[in-house]
């Protein structure tokens, strides 16, 4: 997100925060369809903790906890049946 958007305006804030939640849709969703807006939200989430904190470590935190949960759901679910 630096690398692009050096100046710290608002406007440079939100288009970084857009750019780089469009990559992490993209990487994780390569069609048009509702998980790729999914995708955006958490990416637009992900961008706002990093530029609220500038540490990389508290997006990574919160990208592990979202992937946790249905992770956990999952274990869970394959021991029980």
């Amino acid at each position: 997100m630096n690398l692009f958007w050096r100046r710290n305006n608002r406007l440079n804030n939100i288009a970084a925060c857009v750019t780089s939640a469009l990559l992490f849709a993209f990487m994780h969703e390569q069609h048009a369809s509702i998980a790729y807006l999914l995708y955006f939200s958490l990416g637009l989430v992900l961008a706002a903790t990093y530029r609220y904190h500038h540490d990389i470590r508290y997006s990574i935190g919160l990208h592990m906890f979202n992937n946790g949960i249905p992770a956990l759901f999952m274990l869970i679910r394959t021991f029980v049946s």
